[in-house]
């Protein structure tokens, strides 16, 4: 008997993920999505006649596939017991980016039509901690209560916007701005306003390459250290009693002495 040309899987499994669409053995070609968590996935391909033999990337079924930021094509051919005939499925895996990162209190997330676009550099630096140049050229009349962020984002879509949210421990006043630093500004802080501030987080989107952009160039990347910066409270702020609730409080006053003195 000649050997089988059944070059076929019957089932097709990824340790992380789903396929799209669901697997049938004459469909050969699959996307998946996995979350940014997710470094390797094992492909285990079942060959629909146990003489055939399947390879993943060219390996062992068993071997984890390391996964990159974004697309990672994976391979699983399969040999038939010929030993002649050949099918090859793939498997598109798109890995998310990370777009979240914590650090002193205060969590930046962002977003970006590319799942792919990932924060490939994020410090978190109190005031305190900031180099001289930037510390000592931190405009008066504002009070620094979160640390400054300075994040890199990576993998976006070219010419996009970035939408940048911090997400602060305490409630953010209204009249709060941000600051992004430029060393080749005068002053090197630039203050802008937020697109949103409600509750205790801040809101606002970067355009690839544009003012806001820390390399200006539309690359797909986006470079942007900032800084909070909320109003010092001045006197006139402080809240103060009228002339009639100052008369009214006067008058409580002079009452409760008299009482006492009544029943001394």
């Amino acid at each position: 008997m000649a050997p089988s040309v059944n070059a076929n899987l019957s089932a097709l499994v990824l340790s992380n993920g789903a396929l799209s669409p669901t697997f049938a053995p004459t469909t050969l070609g699959y996307t998946a999505q996995v979350a940014n968590g997710v470094t390797t996935l094992i492909v285990t391909p079942t060959t629909a006649d146990t003489g055939a033999t399947a390879t993943v990337n060219g390996t062992t079924a068993s071997t984890p596939i390391s996964l990159a930021v974004g697309a990672n094509a994976i391979a699983v051919t399969v040999t038939a017991p010929d030993g002649v005939t050949i099918k090859t499925y793939t498997v598109m895996v798109t890995r998310a980016g990370l777009q979240t990162a914590t650090g002193l209190g205060t969590t930046l997330s962002i977003a970006n039509p590319s799942t792919a676009c990932t924060l490939t550099n994020t410090q978190f630096t109190p005031r305190a901690g900031l180099p001289g140049p930037q510390q000592s050229t931190l405009p008066a009349g504002y009070a620094y209560l979160y640390p400054a962020v300075d994040f890199k984002a990576e993998q976006c879509s070219s010419g996009s916007d970035l939408q940048v949210t911090f997400t602060f421990s305490g409630v953010i006043p209204s009249n709060a701005v941000l600051l992004k630093y430029d060393a080749t500004t005068n002053p090197p802080w630039q203050s802008f306003t937020p697109s949103s501030i409600a509750g205790n987080q801040v809101t606002y989107t970067i355009h690839d390459g544009g003012p806001l952009d820390g390399d200006k160039a539309v690359n797909g990347e986006f470079v942007d250290p900032v800084i909070l910066g909320v109003p010092a409270v001045s006197a006139q702020s402080i809240p103060t009693l009228d002339r009639w609730a100052l008369l009214m409080l006067a008058c409580a006053m002079l009452a409760m002495a008299g009482w006492r003195l009544r029943h001394r």
